[in-house]
């Protein structure tokens, strides 16, 4: 039950990085229509537009699509020793 929860979490996990993803775009195309001299949103932005595997844990939503994986392969491994 544990392991099918987790899995479950890591693809609410995804689907919340992918969507905050697209939302800092969207808010970075309003912040460059409104205010193209300053481009203050985008200066602040930029440690987000790394890839997410180089920023794992230095971000909430890094640390939002890791720990589901952790707690899966966990419960595999309780699930594997269980079965032995």
């Amino acid at each position: 039950m544990g392991l099918v929860l987790s899995l479950f979490w890591l693809c609410v996990a995804v689907g919340t990085v992918v969507w905050i993803g697209q939302w800092r775009s969207q808010a970075e195309n309003v912040s460059l229509a409104l205010d193209r001299r300053f481009d203050s949103y985008s200066q602040a932005e930029e440690p987000h537009k790394q890839p997410l595997h180089k920023r794992l844990f230095q971000s909430p939503e890094g640390v939002t699509a890791c720990l589901p994986a952790v707690f899966a392969v966990a419960w595999l491994i309780v699930l594997l020793f269980t079965l032995m």
